[in-house]
């Protein structure tokens, strides 16, 4: 069965502001974050693997996770560059399940959380398959008024610092990081508006 982000899968990568908006993260990531050759990196709601891509360069292993086959696809033709050695894909919903037999160093999740209706139990999820002094980055949208998806049905509009670092704590991590630097800018019934994106980092 489809969902709907495996119909955009293919033009994905096309918005302009995208790439930008990755390189963006990744520096504020590799600025704040200590990074080995020998980790083991999630990038868990990977879409098409920007993100996860992006910080192989700073790891050994990266395993890409999606509900969306068509994001996957697009993931197994990019990694034909970093060889089977290098990359992992895995089709698999963490807020269900976390899958047996994989760990992780460092977990890495970009506007995923604002989609997951139950988010506590993804946020437990993480924290059993991240090794311990393991990291989770996790990159959302601050509290916003409901437009930025405008007519999309989402379970979140966002998250207040506050409240997402409680949940964080009660998954079993100590926050270490938190800012919110990166705007977006959408256009919304003829007025652009802002949201902040927020790049948090906690230990397990």
């Amino acid at each position: 069965m489809k969902n709907s982000f495996d119909t955009l899968a293919s033009s994905w990568d096309n918005d302009p502001g995208r790439i930008p908006q990755i390189d963006k993260v990744a520096e504020i990531i590799e600025r704040e974050l200590k990074f080995s050759t020998d980790d083991s990196i999630l990038d868990y709601g990977c879409g098409t693997g920007l993100l996860g891509f992006r910080l192989l360069k700073n790891a050994g292993h990266a395993t890409f996770c999606d509900v969306s086959k068509g994001m996957l696809e697009q993931v197994t033709l990019k990694s034909e560059e970093y060889g089977k050695a290098k990359v992992s894909i895995l089709n698999a919903d963490f807020s269900e399940k976390a899958p047996e037999g994989v760990s992780f160093d460092k977990i890495f999740t970009m506007k995923v959380l604002h989609h997951v209706k139950d988010v506590p139990q993804l946020l437990k999820n993480f924290n059993k398959k991240l090794k311990p002094g393991g990291w989770l980055c996790s990159i959302d949208l601050e509290k916003e008024d409901g437009s930025y998806h405008h007519h999309e049905g989402v379970p979140h509009k966002g998250f207040e610092r506050t409240e997402f670092e409680d949940l964080l704590i009660n998954a079993g991590f100590t926050p270490a990081h938190y800012s919110n630097e990166i705007v977006i800018e959408k256009e919304r019934e003829g007025v652009v508006k802002k949201f902040r994106l927020f790049v948090s980092l906690a230990k397990k």
